[in-house]
């Protein structure tokens, strides 16, 4: 974890996120490797990366490094926007009453 720099500035902002399925259904023992490609494909089109990624039964940890233009709230909102989109298309029956 180096520090990053862009014109005038120099940053290092880490933020640990945790998603957590609904009622903490164990969901992720099924769908996890696939959320996380999705969430890997995910950071790997936008302007955030993952220091580390870790799936759980019920949840996901994320160490997710950002710019300062970069809320974490808008992290957040593409990660759940998207990978349920994605995974709606595949699983919809299984992780609609559940999911995010």
């Amino acid at each position: 974890m180096d520090y990053q720099s862009k014109s005038h500035a120099k940053f290092l902002i880490l933020s640990h996120l945790i998603f957590v399925c609904k009622y903490r259904k164990k969901l992720l023992i099924h769908y996890g490797n696939e959320t996380k490609g999705i969430f890997e494909g995910i950071a790997a089109n936008s302007d955030f990366s993952f220091e580390t990624l870790e799936v759980d039964q019920d949840h996901i940890h994320c160490l997710v490094q950002s710019e300062p233009r970069i809320s974490p709230l808008a992290i957040v909102r593409k990660l759940k926007q998207e990978s349920t989109v994605q995974l709606w298309k595949k699983h919809e029956k299984d992780l609609k009453r559940y999911f995010w």
